[in-house]
């Protein structure tokens, strides 16, 4: 073994080491490796390979047996290659597609569009564009957007420009137009709008990276010499110029067509020549250094069981002309050509290698790009400042809010107090009373003054009709302020303020408690505040009615008596003069009886006059302990509300307190706990930036065995 063999073999087996470290890494390097080991055995051998590759096992079978036969041949391995039943060879591999996701009124289409390696493709609803949209989707441009290879890259990996007017979106973020963007695995992009609907279409980005580094084994590329056997009788077939065409382009030292003439007498017929000479014309235009011969044998006596074993003599020389022609001249030549042939394997395995260590690299960067995105997803710095303002804030809020409530809930009360004002409750109680009637009833032989509701056609219970009116104004009263404490006050209420201090603390990291910010608020039950029955006050009194012979008799005495004493002392003075007792008796006593025919029209118009205007006075009199007395009423019922209304504010007032330090304590808590995941993230940074770091040496490493 020669020295240039010797270091093959060592670069060989440092390569087998690297291998061996990554093979738990991915499957793909202990297929490598296997490639490796069958690579550094050939060189061992130390000899070139022949394989045979035929439709027809049994000539394959003839040819192999001939070589073996051949002493001059011992420098070759000759090995019966299966003949390939589906050639791929020239049909390119696409790993990576677009799914196209069309909405229309028939539902949803789907359709997959595999991406070559090389050339752009263009998405619009322009003719020529490769992939075409309809018409109908009019915020998509007519060449909206380009897909490419990314150029001067070993690792397979896509990117996208939008050239559109209405934009492109990936995972609904918009990309800045005419710029490239590399695509990921599972990206999907929106054409016209950041979201699917019937105007826009979606295009999904499928990936496997993985794909490129499959069905690299090629058995060609094991091989130093390629024979071909063929039934010259048969006209070469498509799979066999399509093996052909694929052996002429791999690296191998000579390209043999063996045409089996058994069946044709030793002549290969001219159909089979001209076949050939398609083929070789076809090879030669591909400008292949690489000459093709086409060489007739007479295979029959190498058949299984054939009846003559010996070469016919007008056929040896066609068989010492081949072997002449595998031979290799020069001294050393065979080791030459296995020694370029095992090194042209292991710059394709370090190829492979390259690869697989790029996808890793690139896989290593996408996990950076990922822990980066967390840390600027998490800037714990921001997160405190943006939670110590909020607190303050929903703090102050709150504060004003209930300093203003109240300031409002006291004007109400002022309102609702307010004797001047036709709609407070003292105005209300006033009207009622005023509008009651005094009436006079009798009842157990006594007559009482009753103060009733006008058109009462039976005595009605005034206190409580008073206490119905004083209790449901009031209570509807309260029930309203709760209202408006609730949705109106201090710039929406209670409501208002919970909506606020909900968006104030709605940021990252969002905390449980902020629920407890949109529960309902409770109503207030006034009614069960205000006591449902109440001392009474009198509405009646026991009333003495004057009947009209007392009162004539108590006023025409009166009067009588006065008018007589003047007529008496005018008669008495006239009497002095006029002389005589009787006479003076006669006079007044007829001017007693004139008088009193007299006043009595004039005492009982009176009578009827005075009995009303009594009525009235001692109705007033009740009205007005009435009134004063739920006008107090009243007044003691609005305290009681406001305090109700007070207290329940106290209690929401702690209670957004309570949930303001619960969602300020779950805060820190979320925050400490970013700060420890943040921690994790920069160690598995480093852990990663550490990794990239051998792997740049690594590559650095193995760039060194293709200087080699």
């Amino acid at each position: 073994m020669s020295i240039k063999t010797d270091k093959l073999a060592q670069r060989i087996q440092e390569l087998q080491k690297l291998v061996a470290v990554k093979s738990n890494q991915k499957i793909a390097y202990g297929a490598i490796a296997l490639e490796l080991e069958t690579i550094a055995n050939s060189l061992k051998a130390g000899k070139i390979s022949l394989q045979i590759y035929s439709k027809f096992p049994l000539l394959a079978q003839a040819l192999s047996k001939f070589l073996h036969s051949n002493s001059n041949l011992s420098e070759y391995q000759f090995t019966i290659a299966t003949f390939p039943k589906d050639l791929q060879q020239d049909k390119q591999q696409f790993p990576a597609t677009l799914v196209l996701n069309l909405v229309s009124t028939s539902g949803q289409k789907q359709t997959r569009y595999p991406l070559a390696s090389r050339g752009k493709v263009l998405v619009g609803r322009r003719p020529g564009c490769q992939i075409l949209i309809p018409d109908v989707k009019d915020r998509i441009s007519g060449e909206h957007l380009e897909i490419q290879r990314v150029p001067g890259r070993n690792l397979l990996s896509w990117e996208i420009c939008d050239r559109s007017t209405n934009g492109t979106y990936i995972n609904e973020q918009r990309l800045v137009k005419d710029s490239w963007t590399k695509l990921k695995p599972g990206d999907r992009i929106t054409l016209g709008d950041s979201s699917l609907n019937d105007k826009t279409v979606e295009i999904i980005f499928e990936f496997n990276a993985n794909q490129e580094l499959e069905n690299e084994g090629d058995k060609l590329a094991s091989c130093d010499v390629f024979c071909l056997v063929i039934n010259s009788s048969h006209l070469i077939s498509e799979a066999e110029k399509q093996l052909i065409e694929k052996a002429s382009k791999a690296a191998i030292n000579k390209l043999f067509v063996v045409a089996d003439t058994s069946g044709t007498s030793g002549q290969v017929p001219q159909t089979a020549i001209d076949s050939f000479a398609a083929i070789k014309s076809q090879i030669n235009r591909e400008d292949v250094n690489l000459e093709l011969q086409l060489i007739p044998l007479f295979l029959r006596p190498f058949f299984p069981n054939a009846s003559v074993t010996n070469i016919a003599h007008n056929y040896q020389d066609k068989f010492d002309a081949f072997c002449k022609s595998l031979e290799i001249p020069g001294k050393g030549g065979y080791e030459e050509i296995l020694i370029k042939r095992v090194n042209a394997q292991v710059l394709c395995q370090i190829d492979r290698i390259e690869r697989l260590m790029n996808l890793q690299q690139e896989e290593l960067n996408q996990k950076v790009e990922k822990e980066q995105e967390k840390l600027q997803n998490s800037e714990t710095e921001d997160l405190k400042e943006k939670a110590k303002s909020a607190l303050q804030k929903v703090k102050s809020e709150k504060d004003k809010f209930f300093s203003k409530v109240k300031s409002e809930l006291s004007q109400s009360k002022a309102a609702i107090l307010d004797e001047f004002s036709k709609r407070s409750i003292l105005t209300q109680v006033k009207t009622f009373t005023d509008n009651l009637k005094p009436v006079v009833v009798r009842r157990e032989g006594y007559t009482y003054l009753q103060l009733q509701t006008e058109n009462a056609t039976t005595p009605s219970n005034v206190n409580n009709m008073m206490n119905h009116l004083c209790r449901n104004s009031l209570i509807n009263w309260g029930n309203e302020e709760w209202q408006q404490i609730c949705t109106t006050y201090a710039d929406g209420g209670l409501n208002g303020l919970l909506q606020r201090s909900y968006n104030i603390f709605n940021i990252k990291p969002s905390v449980n408690s902020l629920n407890l910010l949109v529960q309902p608020i409770q109503i207030v039950e006034l009614d069960k505040v205000l006591p449902g029955s109440i001392l009474e006050v009198a509405s009646e009194i026991r009333y003495q009615e004057t009947s009209l012979i007392n009162y004539l008799l108590k006023n025409t005495r009166s009067q009588v008596t006065s008018v007589v004493s003047l007529i008496v002392l005018f008669i008495g003075t006239i009497a002095t003069f006029v002389g005589g007792m009787q006479q003076k008796g006669l006079i007044v006593a007829g001017i007693t009886l004139i008088v009193l025919i007299f006043t009595t029209p004039f005492l009982i118009y009176n009578f009827y006059q005075e009995k009303p205007l009594k009525l009235e006075q001692e109705g007033e009199k009740i009205k007005k302990d009435l009134c004063s007395y739920f006008q107090s009423l009243a007044k003691s019922l609005v305290d009681k509300i406001m305090q109700t209304l007070t207290q329940r504010l106290e209690v929401e007032d702690q209670r957004i307190k309570g949930i303001i330090e619960t969602i300020g304590e779950e805060l820190a808590a979320s925050i400490a706990q970013t700060e420890k995941q943040q921690a994790l993230v920069k160690v598995n940074l480093e852990k990663i930036k550490l990794q990239q770091k051998s792997w740049e040496k690594e590559k650095a490493d193995l760039q060194k065995f293709k200087l080699i």
